[in-house]
């Protein structure tokens, strides 16, 4: 197990064998896929607007071409012609070449749950969303955390924090990491893709 699993287990008060929200319902059970929402807003920037877009997937594994990655980044992907440049330079803390994300968005609870567990580590605020059989939500790179842990939440709605980076990004690029945790803590991450593309925008 990477000692970031580890650190990250420790972190969240999750002990190595507990599983979250565990079952024995079979993987892409219809159930699984309702109720979730874009963990950003819709952004207005002028007369255009902007859906939230994965700019960064998962990777269970580390290949040639993309690095191990337990999650999928969210921000927003620049329009044809290169959208909001002047206000969202590329290579700044709010923006790369095809994808921005200005400071202060809200992070938005993804599906109706509860908060397992939240707190700070390396990577940023941090909250866990106990949705119940089979699913928990992992959203980190935060700041000013407005949920606790035992409190409801609910998708599309509740606002768990700010949108930050992570401390150890140089670049200090904001966006948001979220993970799919399926039948099990950390270690037992899924491609959060199947879920977004059936999410609802707000």
């Amino acid at each position: 197990m990477p000692i970031e699993t580890i650190v990250l287990i420790a972190a969240s008060g999750l002990a190595a064998r507990e599983v979250l929200g565990s079952d024995e319902s079979m993987p892409g059970s219809q159930a699984e896929f309702d109720g979730w929402f874009w963990p950003m807003r819709t952004l207005n920037v002028g007369s255009a607007v902007y859906m939230p877009s994965v700019s960064d997937t998962y990777s269970a594994v580390k290949t040639a071409t993309h690095r191990e990655h337990h999650g999928c980044d969210i921000m927003f992907r620049r329009k044809a012609g290169g959208g909001p440049d002047q206000m969202y330079p590329r290579n700044g803390s709010e923006g790369t070449a095809n994808y921005f994300c200005p400071h202060g968005l809200d992070a938005i609870c993804p599906r109706d749950g509860k908060i397992y567990n939240c707190g700070i580590g390396g990577k940023g605020e941090w909250a866990i969303i106990d949705c119940g059989k089979p699913i928990a939500i992992f959203m980190t790179h935060l700041r000013g955390l407005r949920v606790s842990k035992g409190q409801g939440g609910r998708g599309g709605a509740t606002v768990i924090g700010t949108v930050a980076f992570s401390p150890e990004d140089s670049q200090k690029l904001n966006h948001m990491h979220l993970e799919v945790w399926r039948n099990g803590p950390s270690s037992a991450h899924v491609d959060p893709m199947p879920y977004l593309t059936k999410a609802k925008y707000s």
